[in-house]
C-alpha cells in the first residue's frame, strides 16, 4: 500500500482504491475494514480519533489497546485442537475441517453465526465442539469478558445448547462436548481453580470467569433471556417441522417454532458483536438436508451475503476424501418430477438434475435408495416424498421363495390359507386348517415349524376403514453384515421371517367392523396347536387385548404408525431377502403404493382414490399387520449386540487370583476364632 504524507494521508490499495486518513482512528478503521486488524471496543476507537496519524506508532498504540483485555494471549486454533494439553488428547479432526476454523478464527473476520449442513458423518458435531471449547478458551484468556461486554463483572455468561427436548439435547451434543472438555488437560485445570468436579454434575459445565455451559430444551425460550454469549441450536430441521412446533404449517416459513427461536438468539448476539466489535461466541446451526424448501436452505439463502455468517455444507466424503481411493460414480440427484438413479457409465443426467460424483465405497448404498443416498451422504435435497419401495423386484422374489417353499423334501409351497382374502368374518369364512395343521393323538399341531411361535398382528378399524390380521414365524436366524457408514462393518443376527397368514377384514352388514369375530380367529389358531404372541396398535385396542390376555394369550401393543422406524426394518428384510410372503393382491397393491414422508418421518398411504374404491390404493392395513409381524419377531430374535468387525487382540498379562479364601489368616483355618 503507498502513503503520501499530506495533512490528510492517502492510502491507495493494489486495487486502485483511496483511502484517508487524519487520526489513528481513521487509519484503524481503514485496516479494520480490509480485514487486516482485529475489531477493537467502541471506547478504543474513540481513543485513536484523539490521535494524529504516525503509521510507526499506531502498532504500539494498538497493541496497548488490545492487550490489556487478555491476561494471556490466547493460541491459535490449530494449536489448541492439536494440542494434547488442550483439545488434542480427545479429539482428532479431519485436516480438511481444521483448515475450517482457522478461517473461521484467523481470518481477519468476525464471523457471528456458523451453520452446518450436508451429509451425515462428515464431522458436524464434533467440529462444532472444538468451536464451543475454543470459544470458551478464549473468554479464559481474558481478564473479564462481562467488562468487554459492558456487563456486571461478576454477571453469569452461558453457552447454550438447544435441542428438540432438553435430555435430546444433553445427550447428543453435550455429551460429545462435555467429554472432550473434561478430557483436555486445560479444562481439567480450570475446574482445580473453583472447584468444580465435572464427575458430580453432568448438566451443566462450570469454568472460571463465571463461564457455564449447559443443554435446554427449544421450548424453553427463557434460557436466550440470560446473558448467553454462546448458542447451539442441534437438528434446526426437525425443529421447525417436527410436531413440537408451535405450527405444524410447512409452507409459513415465519411462523415455526425454530424462525422465532432463531430470531431470540440472534438479536442478543449480533447486537453484542456490535457493540464490542468481538464475537466471544457464536451462533451455531445444526442439522443435515431435508427436502428443497427445508428451513435450513430457506436460512442459508437469506444470508448467504452475510459476512458475519459462515457455511459449512458439505457431503460425507468431502472431509477426509483421501480415504476413498476406489474410483468414483456418477448420481443424477432427482427433483420434483424425476427420480434420483445411479448412472451408468456414458449415460447423462437429465437436464433439469444435478449430477453427484460419489465414491466407489458408497455405491451400495445408492444403488438401495438413491434418493437417501443423495440425502444422508451427498447432501443434496430430495422430493418430500417417494414412494417407500422403489425397487419392487424384491418383493417379487419373496412371491418365489414362498411358491418354492418344501416341506419334509416336497412341495409344500405358502399360499391363502382361507377362503377369502377380504373377508368379514361371516358365516361364509372359512380357514383351511387342514392345509395349516395336522392331527395327531396328542391333537393338532403346524405342519410348518410346529415349535416356534407365531407373532400375530392386528390393524382394527370401526367403518369406512379396512381391519386387517397378519401371522408370520422365524424359520432360523442368521448373521447379516452390514454397513451403515463405509469402512464401519458390523454384523448382527437377524431372523428369516415367513407370513402365513394375511387377511383384509371388511365392514359386514352392520357396516361396522366387529371384534369379537377378531378375537375368536386368534383363538381358533391357538386351539390347532399353534403357539401365539399378539400384538395391536394401541389405537382402539385396549379392549381385544384385555380379552386376550383373559385368555391366557400374551398380547402387547405395538405401535408402527408414529415412526418410519418399523416401516424400515420391513423394507430391510424384503431387500436382504429375510422375508417371504404369498402373494396377497390387497397386500400386493398397498406395498407397492405406500409413500415415504421424509418432512413428518412417516410412512404413509397415498391420497384415496374414490374412482378406483376396489383397488383400496389408499390404505395400507395388510402392509400394516406384515410390517408388526415383522418388527415383533426381528425385535424378539435378534441379537442386541452387534458384533463389530474384529479388531487385534491385546494379549493381557496374567494376573494372580485372588480369593478370600487365599487371603484369610493361617489360624482361622485351623479352627481359631475372635476373642
Amino acid at each position: 500500500m503507498e502513503i503520501e504524507m499530506l495533512p490528510v494521508i492517502r492510502f491507495r490499495d493494489n486495487n486502485g482504491t483511496e483511502f484517508f486518513a487524519r487520526t489513528q482512528g481513521d487509519y484503524y478503521r481503514v485496516l479494520r475494514d480490509l480485514g487486516e486488524l482485529r475489531p477493537i471496543p467502541p471506547e478504543a476507537e474513540r481513543y485513536l480519533d484523539t490521535l494524529r496519524f504516525d503509521a510507526e506508532d499506531f502498532d504500539r498504540r494498538f497493541n496497548d489497546l488490545w492487550e490489556p483485555e487478555y491476561k494471556e494471549e490466547p493460541v491459535d486454533y490449530e494449536t489448541f485442537v492439536t494440542n494434547p494439553y488442550f483439545l488434542g488428547a480427545s479429539m482428532s479432526l479431519f485436516p480438511r475441517l481444521i483448515e475450517e476454523g482457522i478461517k473461521i478464527f484467523h481470518s481477519g473476520r468476525e464471523y457471528a453465526e456458523i451453520i452446518y449442513t450436508g451429509g451425515i458423518g462428515w464431522g458436524k458435531s464434533y467440529h462444532a465442539v472444538s468451536i464451543v471449547a475454543y470459544d470458551l478458551y478464549r473468554m479464559l484468556c481474558m481478564k473479564s469478558p462481562q467488562r468487554m461486554l459492558g456487563l456486571a463483572d461478576n454477571g453469569d455468561l452461558y453457552f447454550v445448547n438447544l435441542g428438540i427436548t432438553e435430555g435430546q439435547a444433553k445427550s447428543v451434543f453435550f455429551s460429545k462436548a462435555r467429554n472432550n472438555i473434561i478430557a483436555s488437560p486445560y479444562f481439567l485445570e480450570q475446574f482445580d481453580k473453583i472447584g468444580f468436579n465435572p464427575k458430580n454434575n453432568r448438566s451443566i459445565i462450570a469454568l472460571p470467569n463465571f463461564l457455564f455451559l449447559q443443554p435446554g430444551s427449544s421450548r424453553d425460550t427463557s434460557i436466550i433471556g440470560q446473558d448467553v454469549v454462546g448458542v447451539l441450536i442441534d437438528e434446526t430441521n426437525w425443529l421447525a417441522y417436527s410436531d413440537r412446533s408451535a405450527t405444524e404449517k410447512i409452507t409459513d416459513a415465519d411462523g415455526d417454532h425454530m424462525t422465532s427461536l432463531y430470531h431470540s438468539a440472534e438479536n442478543r448476539l449480533k447486537s453484542r458483536l456490535a457493540q464490542s466489535g468481538i464475537s466471544p461466541g457464536h451462533l451455531i446451526l445444526i442439522s443435515s438436508a431435508l427436502h428443497p424448501g427445508d428451513w435450513i436452505e430457506n436460512h442459508i439463502e437469506r444470508c448467504q451475503d452475510d459476512p458475519k455468517t459462515y457455511i459449512m455444507d458439505k457431503a460425507t466424503w468431502e472431509s477426509r476424501p483421501e480415504q476413498y481411493v476406489g474410483g468414483w460414480f456418477r448420481v443424477q440427484v432427482g427433483n420434483d418430477l424425476i427420480s434420483s438413479k445411479v448412472l451408468n457409465e456414458g449415460e447423462k443426467a437429465d437436464p433439469t438434475c444435478e449430477e453427484l460424483e460419489v465414491p466407489e465405497e458408497f455405491r451400495k448404498q445408492f444403488e438401495r435408495d438413491p434418493d437417501r443416498g443423495c440425502r444422508e451422504f451427498g447432501g443434496k435435497r430430495t422430493i418430500s416424498q417417494t414412494f417407500w419401495l422403489r425397487d419392487r423386484t424384491c418383493l417379487l422374489r419373496a412371491y418365489e421363495r414362498a411358491a418354492m417353499r418344501m416341506i419334509q423334501d416336497k412341495p409344500f409351497p405358502l399360499r391363502h390359507p382361507a377362503n377369502e382374502e377380504s373377508t368379514s368374518l361371516g358365516v361364509l369364512f372359512e380357514m383351511d386348517w387342514d392345509y395349516l395343521c395336522e392331527k395327531g393323538e396328542d391333537g393338532y399341531r403346524p405342519r410348518r415349524f410346529p415349535s416356534q411361535l407365531r407373532w400375530i398382528h392386528i390393524d382394527l378399524a370401526k367403518t369406512r376403514d379396512a381391519a386387517s390380521i397378519s401371522m408370520g414365524y422365524v424359520t432360523h436366524v442368521e448373521v447379516v453384515e452390514k454397513e451403515t457408514i463405509p469402512g464401519r462393518p458390523f454384523r448382527i443376527r437377524l431372523p428369516i421371517i415367513e407370513i402365513e397368514l394375511m387377511l383384509q377384514i371388511v365392514p359386514g352388514r352392520s357396516r361396522e367392523i366387529l371384534i369379537s369375530p377378531i378375537r375368536e380367529l386368534i383363538l381358533n389358531i391357538k386351539n390347532h396347536g399353534f403357539k401365539v404372541r399378539v400384538s395391536a396398535d394401541q389405537y382402539q385396542s385396549v379392549e381385544i387385548l384385555q380379552d386376550l390376555q383373559a385368555q391366557r394369550v400374551k398380547a402387547e401393543n405395538l405401535s408402527i404408525h408414529n415412526s418410519a422406524s418399523p416401516w424400515m426394518i420391513l423394507k430391510d428384510a424384503l431387500m436382504e431377502d429375510r422375508l417371504s410372503l404369498y402373494r396377497h393382491p390387497v397386500a400386493h397393491r398397498e406395498l407397492i403404493h405406500l409413500m415415504y414422508d421424509k418432512t413428518k418421518e412417516i410412512v404413509d398411504h397415498p391420497a384415496y382414490d374414490a374412482e378406483n374404491d376396489r383397488g383400496r390404493i389408499g390404505s395400507k392395513d395388510v402392509a400394516d399387520t406384515i410390517c408388526g409381524v415383522v418388527c415383533g419377531l426381528t425385535e424378539r430374535f435378534a441379537s442386541k449386540a452387534v458384533d463389530f468387525a474384529p479388531q487385534p487382540v491385546v494379549q493381557q498379562p496374567e494376573r494372580e487370583r485372588v480369593t478370600w479364601k487365599s487371603k484369610m489368616p493361617e489360624w482361622i483355618g485351623k479352627g481359631g476364632y475372635l476373642k
